[in-house]
């Protein structure tokens, strides 16, 4: 009887734990979960202000051997740089920015230079 009471005690405490880690782990899923979609919204953000500002080319239309129109000075687009500053801000390099964004890695380089050169330009 003592040992069918000890087991049934094992069994209880075993089952609180794996009960507490379920408990834990879906409201470490939760914020997860929370994180990502604000990082989709505002990468989903960023695209449209990239394709607005005419920085991404079209896919029906290639760039190559056309000529970019004036996009006015620096303060006017400074914003549209914000957003690849973020990502790079949260830890994505060039790679990472460049197939989020659909882009060559060289593209990418580029933005990421043009955003900390925008947010120079803002400081002064």
């Amino acid at each position: 009887m003592l040992i069918q009471s000890s087991i049934l005690i094992g069994i209880t405490g075993f089952s609180l734990v794996i009960g507490s880690t379920c408990i834990y782990l879906a409201h470490r899923l939760s914020c997860q979960r929370q994180i990502l979609s604000a990082l989709n919204m505002e990468l989903a953000a960023a695209f449209q202000c990239l394709q607005d500002q005419n920085t991404l080319p079209s896919p029906s239309s290639p760039a190559e051997g056309k000529a970019e129109p004036d996009r006015g000075p620096v303060e006017d687009r400074a914003g549209s740089y914000s957003h690849v500053a973020a990502l790079t801000r949260r830890g994505m390099d060039a790679e990472a920015i460049a197939e989020i964004l659909d882009v060559s890695p060289n593209i990418a380089k580029q933005m990421i230079t043009l955003s900390e050169v925008a947010r120079k330009h803002q400081k002064t």
